[in-house]
């Protein structure tokens, strides 16, 4: 199959009774539409229910070891602790877009994360992988399941990345669609 067009509509449903919890009151929730076409015409239609936050993505984690076979990855290999210890660096918060950007035919979206060195000394970075919690939720909302963090991305960084002591790095990742 060969893809034609991919379309990405956001809707606002509108809740049949409002939804109450610590973080407030919701009345509406967003839903994306995405419509795929394929070269020969036939099109599929599928829903995104998302939430008006990233609450999905925990952080971009980054290590100091390499996988043998990076494919079966299900952790970074030496991931490289949240602190300001001795072989640490202190993790920003991730930023993700609350939208997608659509230039021409392309479609992306960046997530990045910026670290901070206060170890005492230089710190190596040879690995990188995006962590995201799975949860899924019934469609009534009664029951809920968490998964946990999960490792969804992961690369080996072709030359590593020294962050020397008082200095910073920010790992961006982009997701492009080119129909």
């Amino acid at each position: 199959m060969e893809l034609r067009k991919i379309e990405l509509l956001e809707v606002w449903v509108r809740l049949v009774s409002p939804f109450e919890t610590s973080f407030g009151r919701t009345v509406e929730r967003p839903a994306i539409l995405v419509r795929v076409e394929e070269k020969g015409g036939e099109e599929g239609w599928a829903e995104v229910v998302a939430d008006s936050g990233p609450w999905y993505i925990v952080m971009i984690q980054v290590g100091s070891g390499q996988q043998s076979n990076p494919f079966n990855a299900n952790s970074l290999a030496a991931p490289i602790a949240n602190g300001s210890g001795q072989g640490q660096l202190v993790y920003g918060q991730p930023s993700v877009p609350s939208n997608i950007t659509v230039s021409g035919s392309s479609a992306y979206f960046i997530i990045s994360q910026t670290f901070n060195n206060s170890s005492g000394s230089a710190i190596t970075i040879t690995e990188v992988g995006i962590v995201v919690n799975i949860q899924t939720i019934s469609s009534n909302g009664a029951n809920s399941t968490n998964f946990g963090n999960v490792l969804v991305w992961y690369d080996v960084l072709s030359s590593s990345i020294s962050v020397p002591n008082g200095g910073s790095v920010t790992i961006y990742y982009t997701f492009t669609v080119n129909p």
